[in-house]
């Protein structure tokens, strides 16, 4: 029984997941926005539900959530906006051949100050996403901060954030999440 729900909760995030965004839509950049908020939607009509944890130096919490407002848990992902108007021609794009017949397309900021320095994004052979990476990094005179945000379409992401501020400590915390059927 358990084996046969953990196999249709499997199934059914990476049929969420992978139906959302084509490799190449001339000549704009993968929409994140529009690929996160589309699996929010999904993921919020079929129940599913979230377990996070956070480790951090101050300790590790870990917390199931059985109804996740997804559109709040995915937004990290959906702000990772490399599609304005004013960002056209900003990124440099390199294809990657992957195994199995996948693709990796990275999108490297050419401005040194771009908050979204990188993103990379794995598709399968049928074209399907299979992972999406940023990094993200924000400086002023009072600190700066980077950001590592994961998604991959097995039902896992993962965010590793630290801010260093001008005065005092470097703050840093680890977030994991699992997202599964609801038992």
């Amino acid at each position: 029984m358990k084996k046969s729900l953990l196999f249709a909760s499997i199934l059914l995030i990476v049929s969420i997941s992978s139906c959302v965004e084509p490799i190449r839509q001339g000549s704009s950049y993968f929409n994140c926005k529009k690929h996160f908020i589309a699996l929010a939607d999904s993921l919020q009509r079929s129940g599913m539900v979230l377990d996070k944890s956070i480790v951090s130096e101050n300790g590790n919490e870990q917390k199931k959530i059985d109804a996740p407002i997804w559109k709040n848990e995915l937004a990290p992902f959906i702000e990772i906006d490399i599609n304005k108007p004013a960002l056209r021609g900003t990124y440099k794009i390199r294809e990657e051949n992957l195994m199995a017949g996948g693709i990796a397309v990275l999108y490297e900021a050419l401005e040194p100050n771009a908050t979204v320095r990188e993103l990379k994004v794995e598709y399968d052979s049928q074209k399907n996403v299979i992972e999406v990476r940023a990094v993200t990094a924000t400086s002023n005179p009072y600190h700066a901060s980077t950001d590592t945000l994961v998604y991959r379409s097995k039902g896992t992401y993962e965010i590793h954030a630290s801010s260093d501020p001008a005065l005092g400590r470097r703050i840093a915390f680890d977030l994991y999440a699992t997202i599964s059927a609801n038992k």
